[in-house]
């Protein structure tokens, strides 16, 4: 939300649970079947993300079991597309999508998705509740904060409301990519819910009459970014559970996006924020 030059802090505040977070989704409803000992393909992003699950998942996990995993590497429009165009195929050619939760919802009401039979996987007792879909399931999640320069604030942001407040005038910086989650958390702090951004319309308006910034998206660069585990028995090294985690009565506070909320009302949020907040 709100990010200088300078000595970062970050201030855990509210936690939403998959907004930018991969979250595993069945493909289509004929997907390439996995057997047991049997080939796996799973549709994801590439680079250091595709590493990480070799690395984390497909050999210490699946190559022991006699899995053959293999990855369908493609930028998410990409991916989506093409469970499209199979889906009227008597055999798809993927058997698991990895995929964000607002598109993991699309793909769901598109028809693309199939239930996930939860009683079929031991570590699901384990899957926090906010993790569980009926089409698929969190993978890894992360917390939105706000990043704050001591020098510039001396008094510590203990809010989305102390945050986003006029008050700060033009030493507030909003990333310009992330409108949908800088709305939601300007409801939030102003009565609004997930399911009605409009309460925060104001908020920001006095925001931007103060002088806040707008980041251009190349503009806005976190560094050392972590995510956490969506199961409660994740084994986490203490010095990144420190940096990064929460305990079970902040787990408890996560908060999902409405997907649907979203999905209707994205294009009337985009325009808001580009010809009202914006211009």
């Amino acid at each position: 939300m709100e990010k200088h030059s300078s000595e970062i802090t970050r201030r855990r505040l509210m936690k939403a649970a998959g907004a930018l977070a991969g979250v595993a989704a069945i493909g289509g409803w004929a997907p390439a079947r996995a057997q047991a000992g049997g080939r796996v393909v799973l549709g994801t992003w590439g680079g250091d993300y595709s590493k990480l699950l070799s690395k984390n998942i497909d050999t210490p996990l699946m190559v022991p079991k006699k899995y053959e995993v293999v990855h369908d590497i493609g930028g998410d429009p990409e991916r989506r597309a093409k469970m499209r165009a199979e889906a009227r195929l008597p055999r798809g050619t993927s058997d698991l999508q990895g995929l964000s939760a607002a598109q993991m919802y699309e793909m769901n009401e598109a028809g693309l998705c199939i239930p996930i039979d939860y009683a079929k996987i031991p570590n699901a007792q384990y899957l926090l509740p906010q993790m569980r879909y009926p089409y698929g399931l969190g993978h890894i999640y992360s917390g939105k904060v706000i990043l704050y320069n001591p020098k510039l604030i001396a008094t510590p942001p203990t809010s989305f409301a102390d945050a986003l407040d006029s008050r700060h005038g033009n030493k507030l910086r909003i990333i310009d990519i992330q409108y949908q989650f800088t709305m939601m958390a300007a409801a939030l702090a102003s009565g609004g819910s997930m399911t009605n951004y409009e309460p925060g319309k104001e908020r920001l308006m006095a925001c931007r009459k103060a002088g806040a910034k707008i980041l251009p998206t190349k503009e806005a660069f976190a560094e050392d970014m972590g995510y956490n585990g969506s199961i409660t028995n994740a084994k986490i090294p203490a010095e990144t559970e420190k940096r990064i985690g929460f305990n079970a009565d902040e787990r408890k506070r996560l908060i999902d996006l409405d997907y649907g909320y979203l999905a209707k009302n994205d294009t009337a949020l985009k325009e808001w924020w580009d010809k009202t907040f914006k211009g």
